[in-house]
C-alpha cells in the first residue's frame, strides 16, 4: 500500500514520528499493521534510521549551515508556526560571524531569502547536492523539515528548533523532531510558539559543539 493510513488523527500527541512510521508500514502479503510489541521488540539502535555516506563530503571548515524555512518552497500553510522570523535569523548570524563563523543558507530555492551580507545564498541546489554540502559544514541549525530528519540519520552535528504547531498538538511536544544515533542533536522547543526561542539559546547549543 504506497498510501497508508495513520493509525490516530492525533497521534503525534501520543509517539514520535519513527514508531507512527513504523506502525504504519503494511506487511506485503498479510497487510496487517506492525504493533507496538514489535516495535518494542527491536534493539535500540534499530529504532535510530541510519546513513552512510558513499560519495566524497568536501569540508568547509568555519561553515555553518542554516534551514531557515520548512522545504516546501513558501506552499506550506505551517512555515510561519514552524520557522522563526527572518530576523531571528539574521540577528543569528550577526552574533555567529562575530564568533567568526560564515553562514550558509540551504532550503527550497523558493523559500524566502535572508537579506544579509554574511549569509551565502545555496538555495538553488538539487536536495542530494544541499546535503552533501551541509555535511560538509562544522554543523546545521534549522527546524524540524524532512531535510534535518536525513542529516540526523547521518550523525551530523545538528541543532533543530521546533515547537507543537499542528491543531490538537497538546502534549509530546518531541513528536516531529529528527532522530540522531551518534547523539549529535541538540535540540530548542519555542515553548508557546517557534518565535518564543531565544537566541542566546542557540548560542549555547552551538558552543557544545565548538
Amino acid at each position: 500500500n504506497p498510501f497508508p493510513q495513520v493509525t490516530d488523527p492525533n497521534w503525534f500527541c501520543k509517539r514520535h514520528i519513527s514508531v507512527e512510521l513504523f506502525l504504519m508500514n503494511q506487511e506485503l502479503m498479510s497487510l496487517e499493521r506492525r504493533t507496538l510489541t514489535e516495535w518494542d521488540d527491536l534493539n535500540e539502535q534499530d529504532k535510530f534510521p541510519k546513513l552512510n555516506p558513499w560519495f566524497k563530503i568536501e569540508k568547509y571548515p568555519g561553515c555553518i549551515a542554516i534551514l531557515p524555512e520548512t522545504g516546501y518552497g513558501n506552499l506550506d500553510s505551517t512555515i510561519k508556526q514552524r520557522s522563526p522570523a527572518k530576523e531571528f535569523w539574521t540577528s543569528l548570524t550577526d552574533l555567529l560571524v562575530k564568533r567568526n563563523y560564515h553562514i550558509l543558507q540551504f532550503g527550497h530555492p523558493k523559500s524566502e531569502k535572508l537579506e544579509h551580507k554574511n549569509i551565502e545564498d545555496c538555495r538553488n541546489l538539487s536536495f542530494f547536492d544541499m546535503i552533501k554540502e551541509i555535511l560538509g559544514c562544522e554543523l546545521v541549525i534549522g527546524t524540524d523539515t524532512g531535510a534535518m530528519h536525513v542529516i540526523n540519520a547521518y550523525g551530523f552535528n545538528s541543532i533543530c528548533l521546533y515547537s507543537m504547531y499542528k491543531e490538537g498538538h497538546i502534549q509530546n511536544p518531541k513528536a516531529f523532531l529528527p532522530l540522531n544515533y551518534k547523539g549529535n542533536l541538540i535540540d530548542i522547543e519555542g515553548v508557546g510558539g517557534i518565535n518564543n526561542i531565544k537566541i542566546e539559546e542557540v548560542l549555547e547549543a552551538v558552543k557544545k559543539f565548538e
